[in-house]
Formats: C-alpha cells, sequence, structure tokens
C-alpha cells in the first residue's frame, strides 16, 4: 500500500547542495525554537514532511522519491550527515522519523543499502556524531542509529576503532537509566555478534591492555548508577571467555593474578546477582590446568576461606546461583566443600561442580 500523494513533490529543506541544506535546517530550528510566530508550525511540518518522503523511497512507497534522489539527496548533498549532527535539535517525533529512515535505508540489502553503508564508512563524522548524541537528548536515538549501523561488518570494525567505542564505558555508568543501558546495548551488540566475532577476537586481542583496564574500572565502580552496567558486562565475559572464538584472549585473561583478585573482591558485593556474575567468571580461572604461578597461589592460600564463602553464599542466596550448580528441585544436595581441591602434586587446582 502506497502512502497518500500529498508525500510526493519535492523536498522542502534537502533540495539543494551541502551548504544550502544545512542553511535551510538550522533557518527552521532557529523558527522552532523561537516560537509560533516566527513561522514555527510551518518549518516543523517541513522537517516531517521531508522525513516522510525520503522513508518512503526506502520502504519501496510509489509515489516516493526514486533511488537515484535519495542517493543524490543523502549522500551527494551531505544529508545524511546533517541529519546526525543536528539530530539533538530535532523535537522528539521528528528524532525518530530520522532513526526510522536510517533503519529502513540500512535494512533493505539492496544497492542503495550498499552506497549507505559505503557513505557512512568513508564519512567518519556520521559516526563519531552518533557517539556525540550520548551526550545529548538524543542518546537513545542515536544508539538505536549505532546498532543499525553494527549489523553491517565495515560499519562494525569503524565503530570499534573510534575512539567513540571507548566512550561506551564513560556512557555506561550515566545517572540518567536509559542512557547507561542504551549504551550497555550496543557495547553488547558489538561484541557477540555471530557475524562479527573473528573480528572482535582480532580487536581485543590488538587492544588487550586498554580493553581489560577500562573494562576493569567499570566493575570496580562503587557508584549506584553503574550497578547495571557492572552486572551486564560481568555476564558478557563470562560469556566471552567461554566462546571458542576468544580463546587467545581468555588464555591471557585467566592468567593475571589481578583480574582474579578483582572476581574475588566482587565476591563481597553488596549485590547476590553482582557476586554470582563474578563466580561465573572466576569458575574459569579455577578449571584453568595451567595456571600461572600467581593464580595458583592465591587460590591456594585462599582455599579454606573460598570453601567457607561458597557454603554461605549457597546457603543464603540458593536461588540466585547458576543453574549448572543448582541442583534440581526437590532432591537432596551437598555443596562440594572439597570443590577446591589439590591434585596429588599439589601444582593445580581443580574445582568441580558436581551435586552428589
Amino acid at each position: 500500500m502506497s502512502r497518500p500523494a500529498s508525500i510526493a513533490g519535492p523536498l522542502a529543506l534537502f533540495s539543494g547542495d551541502a551548504s544550502q541544506n544545512e542553511e535551510a535546517l538550522v533557518t527552521a530550528f532557529d523558527k522552532i525554537e523561537m516560537g509560533a510566530e516566527s513561522g514555527a508550525g510551518e518549518a516543523q511540518q517541513n522537517i516531517m514532511d521531508d522525513m516522510t518522503r525520503l522513508r518512503a523511497c526506502g520502504e519501496g512507497e510509489e509515489n516516493g522519491p526514486s533511488t537515484s534522489d535519495v542517493e543524490r539527496t543523502l549522500l551527494d548533498n551531505g544529508t545524511l550527515l546533517l541529519l546526525v549532527t543536528f539530530l539533538p535539535r530535532f523535537t522528539f517525533e521528528a528524532r525518530k522519523e530520522v532513526c526510522k529512515l536510517f533503519e529502513t535505508l540500512l535494512s533493505r540489502n539492496d544497492a542503495l543499502t550498499a552506497r549507505i553503508v559505503e557513505h557512512i564508512n568513508q564519512t567518519p563524522a556520521i559516526i563519531d556524531g552518533l557517539f556525540q548524541g550520548y551526550t545529548s537528548n538524543a542518546a537513545v536515538i542515536s544508539g538505536t542509529i549505532l546498532r543499525a549501523c553494527i549489523k553491517h561488518k565495515p560499519l562494525a570494525i569503524q565503530i570499534l576503532r573510534t575512539e567513540g567505542f571507548w566512550s561506551l564505558f564513560v556512557h555506561m555508568k550515566n545517572n540518567n537509566f536509559d542512557v547507561a543501558s542504551d549504551a550497555a546495548t550496543t557495547f553488547k551488540e558489538l561484541l557477540v555478534k555471530d557475524e562479527t566475532k573473528k573480528m572482535t577476537a582480532e580487536f581485543l586481542g590488538d587492544n588487550y591492555d586498554r580493553f581489560c583496564n577500562e573494562y576493569s574500572v567499570l566493575l570496580s565502580s562503587k557508584a549506584p548508577e553503574a550497578y547495571f552496567a557492572r552486572r551486564q558486562l560481568l555476564k558478557l565475559l563470562g560469556e566471552m571467555l567461554l566462546d571458542r572464538t576468544n580463546f587467545n584472549v581468555m588464555k591471557r585473561y585467566i592468567q593475571s593474578a589481578e583480574h582474579l583478585k578483582l572476581m574475588m573482591t566482587l565476591f563481597k558485593d553488596q549485590s547476590d546477582h553482582i557476586k554470582l556474575e563474578a563466580f561465573n567468571v572466576f569458575k574459569v580461572f579455577v578449571a584453568n590446568p595451567e595456571k600461572a604461578p600467581a593464580v595458583l597461589d592465591i587460590l591456594q592460600r585462599n582455599r579454606d576461606r573460598l570453601i567457607q564463602y561458597f557454603e554461605a553464599f549457597k546457603a543464603g542466596s540458593r536461588e540466585c546461583l547458576p543453574s549448572v550448580v543448582r541442583a534440581p528441585p526437590n532432591t537432596t544436595t551437598a555443596w562440594p566443600a572439597r570443590g577446591l581441591a589439590y591434585t596429588r602434586d599439589n601444582l593445580a587446582c581443580g574445582m568441580l561442580f558436581v551435586w552428589t
């Protein structure tokens, strides 16, 4: 079904070259912000109409602009960058239209989508502008557009290589829950998508020290607003360490005594959920048959206290235990008090998560 004929016709604000489009857009925003007497209503309607016309092409509408018109307007005339740059100045409804435009054009999987992806890849300011959106009232919209870009491998690679990626560690601690949770969602999308796992593993290997340092700083945060991100990142860390694609990163991570100490420190957290996720990461350290001497020394010196801790944790928070540790309902269980046990040569520790 096509849209009403009223969406056909020339674009009101995006029909010139890049400088003309920017001037027209700034003028429209100024009118909107100055109030109705300056033509705010007409300016707002022009913006909404233009967004509707452009999206009509992405949705294959018969009376929308042609693909060549959209390419010329969005790419050749620099409008795509303008939309991102001025995203915070759009009204909420107009921002949603911009978001729908990006999502539609990036999901077509045709020649137009390929041109859009190529253009974004060759215009770093677009991705930079979307990350800057996390500091504005357009944070969630910017994150949604970023995740639409991540679905395309060339753009996912570009995003990982920008400083914007590292800014997510800051945004995930935002005191606005919507911003923090959206940043965490974008962060996870970048690291665990099946299509980009190999690329992500290479990125983690090349940026291991900085990544682990940023990760540890966030996990160690005591700020209340960081709770959601800490919980999500701990869970993500456990998933990444157990993914075969990240085998080399995992081996390097669990050889670090400092990382082990961090997990053991998190056992003291007030949240049972944090303790649980730290426990799941801790298991990877213990299960490693080739522990670094410093890691082995910490486990051996703290063996009795760890056993006592797990006994108390199991007794007080059974429902928070992971399914691989929790016994089936209505069964007699016994916490494996000898879970941390030395092998016969006293050179390795093993943890047995077996109910008897």
